[in-house]
């Protein structure tokens, strides 16, 4: 049967970046010490969701809070060793299969003063016999987004216009159409709206854009804390006259790739860790004081995804072959 003592396992991965839906192949290297005529080699995929965070309490010291839960987890049977003997040496074996697409995206976020988030992801090898088991050191990835379905979005709002002691000054109509639901950074949101100001006594003066992100981070214990930022936003001095109705206004919101972490933290809905983004569009009345009222305003819910990056590693794949020459390994880059 041979013994474990000094048998390695490794693996070599041909990209550390894979988006879910897409194969993630590579290659496990086994250097058995002694002959093995039984035995089974597993590949295990599996995901972490963490999050941690201190609580400020006004009268208490502060109270560290933290979250963590496996996310997903996806095991390979990669070779069934039954009535062959394999001789001691060096043997490679090649794995390829697709990421389960129900798996959340990659996730880190940093924050001060000590908040942190991340959903991770690592692969590990075991050769496992009958009295022994040899385990791989684990090869960490990230695992990329993609949105189900991408298509337009379109919404119309009203909104009463109301001025001091809830004075009436009609209703304004806006209309928003949004060219995708679903965006990686770096790309451009292509916004449309149009503005029925006919019903209105208000001159509606200026329109804004802006994309801001909600993280909900949740303890093992219920605690949770919410916090909200503004990534990206832009305004034109649209105006459209009391009376009046425009004609279609085009606006251009970037998905900016300097702000902090965005291609790190994508859209993720999850137990422990929750990042959801939000395009508001909205018109604006020139400084006009409303009371219990409201501005014509679009919410929309977007996705921001991962993308796909190109990074690989050089591999060579060999079968089941044994190796003669240790050195011809191909090292882990």
């Amino acid at each position: 049967m041979g013994n474990s003592s000094n048998s390695v396992i490794t693996i070599q991965l041909d990209s550390r970046f894979v988006s879910v839906g897409n194969p993630l192949s590579g290659n496990v290297h086994c250097e058995l010490s002694s002959p093995l005529d039984a035995g089974v080699l597993d590949l295990e995929l599996t995901g972490t969701e963490m999050c941690e965070w201190r609580d400020i309490l006004p009268t208490k010291e502060p109270i560290r809070q933290k979250g963590t839960r496996r996310v997903a987890q996806h095991v390979v049977s990669l070779c069934t060793l039954d009535g062959e003997e394999y001789s001691p040496g060096s043997y490679s074996f090649p794995f390829e299969f697709p990421v389960p697409e129900t798996f959340p995206a990659s996730f880190f976020i940093k924050q001060p003063p000590c908040t942190e988030a991340e959903v991770w992801y690592s692969v590990v090898a075991y050769l496992k016999c009958d009295d022994w088991v040899v385990k791989s050191e684990p090869e960490y990835l990230t695992v990329g987004s993609r949105p189900a379905v991408i298509k337009s979005l379109e919404e119309s709002v009203s909104a009463s216009m109301l001025t001091w002691c809830f004075f009436s000054q009609g209703e304004a109509h806006l209309t928003v159409h949004i060219d995708k639901n679903a965006y990686k950074p770096g790309e451009i949101m292509q916004i449309s709206l149009e503005i029925d100001n006919s019903e209105s006594k208000l001159d509606i003066t200026s329109v804004s854009a802006t994309l801001s992100r909600r993280i909900r981070l949740r303890s093992n214990t219920g605690r949770s804390t919410i916090s909200s930022q503004t990534i990206s936003s832009c305004s034109s001095d649209h105006s459209v006259c009391a009376g009046e109705s425009s004609s279609q206004k085009l606006l251009q919101l970037p998905v900016k790739l300097t702000f902090p972490g965005i291609k790190k933290a994508p859209t993720v809905k999850g137990m422990n860790i929750e990042c959801v983004y939000f395009l508001t569009v909205s018109a604006e009345t020139g400084g006009a004081f409303m009371c219990c009222g409201g501005l014509p305003e679009v919410v929309r819910e977007v996705v921001i995804y991962s993308g796909e990056q190109r990074e690989k590693c050089r591999v060579e794949k060999k079968k089941g072959k044994k190796r003669e020459d240790k050195s011809a390994i191909p090292s882990v880059e």
